[in-house]
């Protein structure tokens, strides 16, 4: 069985990255200096399922996800599917598909760079995708690794109300 272990918290600066080394481009951050990694309501012991109940206690369903309302706040329309999703979902992986591409998010996209040699995109939040095209290698290698992963995959939608909120919301 491959090590499957995967820590969503950012390494101590003595440790460094929890991945491998890699060509890291400028503004591309490395693994653990992501957004999600900053979340103390995903580290243990604070981690919830979506009822509230705490990982390691009595109930705990490892499938599910609390978010925070505040973080769905925040969130577009398509992070706030992708969390909605997480909520549910939490132990699969979502490969969502935008356009032509499909791509990974926050804790997915580690795992797609850990597991299926993906780069990440620029950025604060974690994020790395691939094309349609190589849907059926990427998720035979995830799948091959023998770590227990589900794949989901979804489609971006957005209803023209909810888009018109959120664009109205970038003018500010």
């Amino acid at each position: 069985v491959t090590n499957c272990v995967y820590v969503f918290q950012a390494p101590s600066p003595s440790t460094g990255p929890a991945s491998s080394p890699k060509e890291v481009k400028a503004g591309v951050l490395p693994a653990g200096q992501h957004t999600h990694d900053r979340y103390d309501w995903l580290k243990v012991p604070n981690l919830r399922d979506a009822n509230g109940v705490r990982k390691g206690e009595p109930g705990y369903d490892a499938s599910t996800l609390y978010v925070p309302p505040a973080v769905m706040k925040k969130a577009s329309p398509a992070m706030t599917q992708w969390w909605e999703f997480k909520a549910k979902n939490f132990n699969t992986v979502l490969f969502f598909k935008v356009g032509k591409f499909y791509e990974l998010y926050h804790m997915d996209a580690d795992i797609g760079v850990q597991e299926c040699d993906l780069v990440y995109m620029k950025g604060d939040n974690a994020h790395s995708g691939f094309p349609e095209i190589a849907y059926s290698d990427k998720s035979k290698m995830l799948v091959e690794k023998g770590c227990g992963h589900t794949i989901g995959t979804a489609a971006q939608i957005m209803v023209n109300a909810k888009f018109a909120e959120y664009a109205r919301g970038l003018d500010r």
